[in-house]
């Protein structure tokens, strides 16, 4: 058996809400896609997924993370099959704006894991008689 903590759940709940409006962030720039240069979109989605990469990793010491490297491994795995999931959800050109919201919300559950991945503790739990 093995127990799972969010050690700070105050700062997990701020890091939440700034993925949320990070992703809010995603809708106008995904509907003007189509009218503003390729290069332009780039800068604004890259600008974007750096600042979740530093939401995710703020005031989080590696150490908590990769403190054993059975967890670390299940982590990484996990934030890659998240990162395929979030790979799988396509924002093409004469999607309505509820589509978009509906991609972004399913977007954002993934983010919402990724962070909580992060941010969890996982240690062993001996279980008494």
């Amino acid at each position: 058996m093995f127990k799972v903590t969010i050690d700070n759940q105050t700062l997990f709940r701020k890091k939440v809400l700034a993925v949320f409006i990070g992703t809010l962030v995603l809708v106008p720039l995904i509907q003007a896609k189509q009218t503003m240069p390729a290069s332009l979109y780039i800068i604004g989605l890259l600008a974007i997924h750096i600042t979740f990469l530093i939401i995710y990793l703020l005031k989080i010491p590696f150490k908590q993370w990769a403190s054993n490297k059975r967890f670390l491994l299940i982590r990484l795995l996990a934030i890659i099959f998240f990162a395929y999931l979030l790979s799988l959800i396509k924002f093409t050109y004469g999607l309505s704006t509820l589509v978009i919201i509906s991609h972004l919300i399913a977007a954002l559950l993934l983010h919402i894991l990724i962070l909580l991945l992060f941010m969890t503790h996982f240690s062993t739990k001996i279980k008494t008689g």
